[in-house]
């Protein structure tokens, strides 16, 4: 008669496989940080563009010189989308608003961001 053998993990065969998962995931966080790094990026750098169209349409509407500095409630409409449509807030701010986070600045001048102004930058 053969002795019964149970099917288990031993645990040398555990410990392996914690130091395994402990490795990828020392590799993947750092990737996972940088990657939503580059969306916030990308996201406020898609607002700033907007909000330079925003600008853009206000002046060909309204027949503005390039000196014009338009402000919030002059671009406003062009910002909003749809009945409930809120403005751009760049993904730093943490629902702050609009003004807390852009800065709209002249026709001739890229609106800003307030929050990240060497990343976050419409070129």
């Amino acid at each position: 008669m053969k002795p019964l053998r149970h099917s288990a993990f031993t645990i040398v065969e555990l410990i392996f496989l914690v130091v395994a998962i402990g490795l990828l995931a020392a590799l993947a966080i750092p990737n996972l940080v940088h990657a939503r790094g580059l969306n916030q990026q990308n996201s406020c750098i898609n607002n700033l563009r907007s909000i330079d169209n925003a600008k853009q349409s206000w002046a060909i509407d309204n027949r503005m010189t390039p000196d014009a500095n338009p402000v919030l409630a002059d671009i406003s409409i062009y910002l909003s989308y749809g009945k409930n449509a809120s403005l751009p807030i760049c993904p730093l701010d943490m629902g702050s608003n609009f003004v807390n986070s852009y800065t709209v600045n002249n026709l001739t001048t890229a609106p800003g961001c307030k929050l990240n102004s060497t990343n976050h930058i419409l070129l």
